[in-house]
């Protein structure tokens, strides 16, 4: 069947980027009603269609038997699944704001929704299928389409902010702000309809049932203060607070401090201390889902949920950071301007989701329990799995870890006039930084008390989540571009040049360390103005069409390195993308 699969032999199309279409429109407004006081609106609306590519299904996947006891396959090809997205967004802001002599005032309100609905097509349900065969007489044909339910969030802001000035005989005049915030978050999932999620659902993403179903929302209210001064010339001191109240985590403050110096036009030092708060989204607390492949079912557990409970987890709470930077801000030479900042970032209880915790692995063609908490998780929040798949598991959001980022950015500007040969604006920035893990948070004891040998979990995040934190990212990119300017002509060339990074990936208990070496990637736009109000252009992303390495095919298990379905595919953690050279033409046209 697979060979009359259209692509034949390659029939698996996971890999790559949606297809999709997109509308946006956008409004700005503002009326003027004397005496320095101004209405203003704005707004937006977008709306996207996007289709993706899920893992290929054999023929043998969907079965089934007539009344009559005849047993047939009704995709007799197979079938490539396909996740589609349909998504609504828009925002509004309303405002007033004026001044009076130092007094400056501004009230506004805004409303958005993020509203998306999802289907499976192209698929079909394994256990709902041999169902509705077997009262018929004669073969039917499956359902192939299925919507699988809505989540949408909203978010309703409304803000007030005040500054004054007062001379209080420092080297300016002290500015003070102050404002107020109220802000109300709701989150949403919608059931889909039952033949997309019935027994293990539609293949490839199941449909949200009831128990994924539900709305939460939350609320806070906020109030901060903000000073800026140069008590001496050349001194400049910023001082900052912000005290929210959250109807679920109760109270938080931070501050910010931040100096600057300067010694002289061509050399200042700043510096910053702060503190963060960050409380965790609602769909990071109440999201819930369930996504298979071929050989494996994933079950999205919502953190705060009676089923996250079962398994061991606690309810999500707010992450806390601390920052740290000094630098400086130099113009040594005229037309050139130079800027050094380092800096350190502690987060404290950094949400992640956890790496898959397994439930049960079939080795040998025996069904083994790897943690009975897991399972245990996976029927409480009413998932039914499929029986044919390998391993079955849990995901959840956590405060899994404590991280530690350092680094430090240095940019360079400097600009060449070459008379008759046009003008050149030169720059150059370089990024350093490295994050490690201080701590991590222990895994619920329960889950994993009698795991048998044949699969190894001691940690709340596997050796892989954490190459997710520390080394998917380069340590260091370095940026050079010249911008060229003659008449109506102009060139762009850019370069970014990005340090080798690397991620952890295991299949069948076997680790691969998946590296991507460094790389330069370079972008040129070319253009040139025919009249004041027409350009055309031309360009290029990643001219020279560089691409990441693929995933090592693993011969011990006749699978590539990550598990998945698909060969020769591309390591997609590479940070310049995995889809090599953008090449376009442009006409802008202003009026």
């Amino acid at each position: 069947g697979v060979l009359n699969q259209p692509g034949s032999p390659n029939v698996n199309n996971i890999n790559g980027d949606p297809q999709y279409n997109i509308y946006n429109g956008y409004f700005n407004a503002g009326y003027d009603l004397g005496g320095g006081v101004e209405l203003y609106s704005s707004g937006s609306y977008s709306h996207r269609n996007a289709d993706s590519y899920e893992n290929y299904r054999v023929p043998t996947k969907i079965k089934g038997v007539t009344s009559t006891g005849v047993t047939y396959y009704p995709l007799p090809t197979g079938f490539n699944p396909t996740e589609t997205l349909a998504e609504d967004d828009f925002a509004f802001t309303g405002g007033i704001k004026g001044s009076m002599d130092t007094f400056t005032w501004d009230l506004s309100s805004t409303y958005g929704q993020d509203a998306d609905k999802i289907y499976t097509n192209n698929s079909a349900n394994a256990q709902l299928f041999p169902v509705l065969a077997a009262v018929s007489a004669t073969p039917i044909i499956p359902q192939r389409d299925f919507y699988d339910g809505q989540f949408k969030s909203t978010e309703w802001t409304t803000n007030a902010d005040f500054t004054q000035t007062f001379e209080l005989g420092m080297a300016t005049p002290l500015t003070f702000g102050f404002g107020a915030e109220y802000r109300k978050n709701t989150y949403s999932i919608e059931a889909g309809e039952p033949s997309s999620y019935y027994g293990a659902g539609a293949q490839s993403f199941t449909g949200y049932d009831p128990s994924n179903a539900g709305e939460h929302s939350r609320h806070d209210y906020s109030g901060y203060v903000e000073f800026d001064a140069h008590p001496i010339k050349d001194l400049d001191v910023q001082l900052a607070g912000r005290y929210s109240k959250y109807s679920d985590f109760g109270e938080s403050t931070v501050g910010k401090l931040t100096t600057r110096y300067d010694f002289n036009p061509m050399i200042a030092i700043r510096g910053t201390i702060a503190t963060g708060f960050r409380a965790p989204t609602l769909a990071e607390e109440y999201y819930s889902g369930t996504n298979v492949s071929p050989s494996s079912a994933a079950v999205q557990l919502p953190a705060n949920s009676p089923s996250a409970l079962i398994a061991g987890f606690k309810p999500l709470k707010p992450e806390k950071s601390k920052n740290y930077s000094i630098g400086f801000v130099a113009h040594p030479i005229e037309r050139m301007q130079i800027t050094f900042d380092a800096y350190q970032i502690d987060i404290e209880d950094r949400i992640q989701t956890t790496g898959f915790l397994y439930g049960s692995i079939v080795s040998g063609g025996v069904n083994n329990v790897i943690s009975q908490a897991v399972l245990d998780s996976i029927s409480a929040h009413g998932n039914t799995l499929d029986g044919g798949i390998s391993y079955a598991g849990i995901n959840v959001f956590t405060n899994a870890v404590d991280t530690r980022t350092k680094g430090a950015e240095l940019t360079v500007t400097y600009s060449t006039d070459f008379g008759e040969y046009g003008h050149v604006d030169w720059t150059g920035g370089f990024n350093y930084n490295e994050t490690k893990v201080t701590k991590q948070n222990p895994l619920p004891a329960q889950d994993f008390s009698a795991k048998p040998a044949i699969i190894t979990q001691n940690s709340l995040l596997s050796s892989s989540a954490l190459t997710g934190l520390t080394t998917a990212t380069p340590k260091y990119k370095l940026v050079a571009g010249g911008y060229w300017t003659l008449g109506d002509w102009s060139v762009n060339l850019r370069e970014a040049i990005y340090g080798k990074s690397s991620t952890l990936v295991s299949t069948a208990n076997i680790f691969t360390n998946l590296e991507i070496p460094s790389a330069a990637i370079t972008d040129l736009t070319v253009a040139y103005k025919i009249t004041p109000a027409l350009k055309v252009e031309g360009g290029a992303n990643n001219l020279f069409d560089k691409r990441p390495p693929n995933v090592p095919y693993l011969s011990s298990i006749g699978r590539p390195a990550n598990g998945s379905n698909v060969y020769d595919a591309p390591m997609t953690s590479s940070p310049y993308g995995i889809n090599g050279g953008y090449y376009y033409a442009r006409v802008t046209l202003t009026f």
